[in-house]
């Protein structure tokens, strides 16, 4: 085997880690569900997502130890779930938990209070959580 190449997925529901050699056939794979509960489709934890895919790549490295050289591996390509945000402190560590795409934090946010602002939601640097509606002041329109 001359090539190799790391896949790592962290999705809403799990990890899946998989090796492809040079021709795009999996050599190796693993995956890890995470243990959801009713808020894990607004909120998880980025230590929960670290962990998995260490797990995973522990797994498919050890199924191939005898047929790939870790130094092979040319490249990794990481997908995540859209429209996750994680806030970081200055040292890139989380302040709270990943904000998922289907985060409801606009439920009770009046529609009237949205025609002319834009929702928000804030972290201070301990990670505290706020949200509002700022008045737009034309900034959507100059995106357009």
């Amino acid at each position: 085997m001359h090539a190799c190449f790391l896949g790592i997925d962290v999705g809403t529901q799990g990890v899946r880690v998989v090796l492809l050699d040079e021709c795009g056939h999996p050599t190796g794979s693993s995956e890890q569900a995470f243990l959801l509960t009713t808020s894990s489709r607004e909120e998880q934890s980025p230590a929960m997502w670290w962990d998995a895919v260490q797990e995973c790549l522990r797994a498919v490295m050890e199924q191939v130890r005898h047929r790939v050289d870790p130094a092979l591996v040319k490249a990794i390509s990481v997908t995540s779930t859209s429209g996750t945000v994680i806030p970081l402190d200055a040292n890139n560590e989380p302040l709270h938990h990943a904000l998922m795409a289907l985060d409801e934090f606009l439920v009770g946010v009046d529609a009237a209070q949205l025609q002319h602002g834009v929702a928000h939601r804030s972290f201070d640097q301990n990670g505290q959580v706020s949200t509002g509606v700022h008045r737009n002041h034309g900034l959507a329109n100059r995106h357009a």
